[in-house]
């Protein structure tokens, strides 16, 4: 089990991995993280030594909005789960 992370706020220079920052944007594949960068959402940045993306923190809380409360979808008892 990974580490809880802090508030972005806290840690301005915070590198992610793809996955954090797709798990930190709600997705589960992530490939989404590709395409976004592909796309020119976010920059991904390249660590020496490591073939692997990383991205800052800030830049990935920069694209997630929070859902508003009256558009929620809840859970009705007759919905299988």
């Amino acid at each position: 089990m990974e580490e809880k992370i802090e508030h972005f706020s806290t840690l301005p220079d915070y590198l992610l991995t793809m996955s954090q920052a797709t798990r930190v944007l709600g997705f589960k594949d992530y490939r989404v993280m590709e395409v976004m960068c592909e796309g020119g959402f976010i920059k991904p940045l390249k660590v020496a030594g490591s073939k692997r993306l990383r991205f800052r923190y800030q830049d990935v809380m920069k694209l997630a909005t929070p859902i508003p409360h009256s558009t929620k979808r809840k859970k009705s008892r007759t919905q299988k789960i």
